[in-house]
């Protein structure tokens, strides 16, 4: 390891190298507006291929060749080839070349994180030694998210649906391969309504399981998918700045029929995740994720963000956001679960 002494922090410990079952770092590699964001690659295998003196030839044909991953190569400096998939970037490639190196590669699962690594003398070598599909193991599948049942009543989600179609005229649209959806803010009333269910419904689910005390959400937004018009939404992070306050997302289902069309996360797993109409579904707003294409009907969710007085350091004019309507739990002797005044 190494160390380095930081003001204020005490003795601090880098790590060296990366092995199998470790996560690569989210880089991000800009060659003069050509860019490479790691973690906008995620929801697939990749294969990333450091060098330190890429023979130009082999390097030439490896862009070429049909490959059974997305595969990105990176050179220590400019390889004076163009393509795509090539990049130049020092810091990435010691990263990925500790030893020195000439080639080495590193197969990541569609949550980048390493499954194989091969080094070699020579790119041809090192691309032999990668392994194919059929020799990886499979991933298990499994989600950090939460599903809270029975959020609304029913009679709720009907209103939050009528309201929404009454006014779709004056909804806000996208249109397009990546988003097609539309949506519009519910009046004060519903929120006010919302505000009162959902403090007593789902709150206190998320303090638990993620131990975290909700002081601020984004206004509701009541988004429609609509099969007729191909609704969806591409992969995205909610967190992306400018909206690193985002700490936990929701999109609360109001409706069963409509066909086909939920939410993925790829990352994680292939499939949709099934979420019952009238529950929750809470996840942290970093996880990437998408709406897959609703191909029947019309999909209506309720949609906003929470987050805690730490984030909202970092959302302006934050305390227009604050949540305001607390449980009535006066005269109560409780149990709290978390730490400080942030509980009940």
């Amino acid at each position: 390891m190494k160390r380095e002494v930081a003001p204020g922090q005490g003795m601090i410990q880098y790590t060296q190298t990366l092995e199998v079952g470790d996560f690569v770092p989210y880089f991000v590699i800009d060659n003069d507006g050509h860019k490479l964001d790691l973690q906008a690659k995620a929801g697939e295998h990749l294969l990333l291929v450091a060098m330190a003196d890429p023979d130009t030839e082999a390097l030439q044909t490896a862009l070429e060749r049909d490959a059974p991953y997305r595969q990105y190569f990176i050179s220590k400096s400019n390889a004076g080839l163009s393509a795509g998939n090539l990049f130049h970037d020092e810091a990435v490639q010691r990263l990925l070349s500790p030893r020195g190196e000439r080639y080495a590669a590193y197969l990541l699962s569609p949550n980048l994180k390493i499954i194989h690594i091969a080094v070699a003398d020579s790119l041809d070598a090192l691309l032999a030694a990668v392994p194919d599909r059929q020799q990886l193991q499979p991933i298990p599948n499994w989600l950090p998210v939460t599903v809270v049942p029975d959020v609304v009543s029913a009679d709720l989600a009907q209103r939050l649906i009528a309201w929404f179609d009454a006014n779709r005229g004056n909804a806000f649209s996208n249109s397009g391969g990546y988003k097609s959806r539309s949506h519009l803010h519910p009046p004060a009333e519903l929120a006010a309504e919302l505000d009162e269910k959902l403090c007593k419904s789902l709150l206190p689910e998320i303090s638990k399981v993620y131990y975290a005390d909700i002081s601020h959400r984004e206004t509701y937004k009541i988004c429609c998918y609509d099969s007729s018009e191909a609704g969806t939404f591409g992969k995205h992070r909610d967190t992306i700045a400018p909206h690193l306050h985002r700490r936990y997302a929701m999109t609360l289902v109001l409706n069963d029929n409509f066909r086909s069309g939920g939410v993925r996360f790829p990352e994680y797993a292939d499939a949709v995740l099934p979420v019952p109409k009238y529950s929750a579904l809470i996840f942290p707003g970093s996880l990437y994720h998408q709406v897959t294409k609703v191909r029947g009907g019309r999909r209506y969710v309720l949609i906003s963000f929470f987050f805690t007085e730490a984030e909202a350091r970092h959302k302006a004019d934050s305390e227009r956001y604050r949540f305001t309507v607390r449980r009535d739990l006066r005269g109560l002797r409780l149990r709290s679960l978390m730490p400080g005044p942030g509980g009940d």
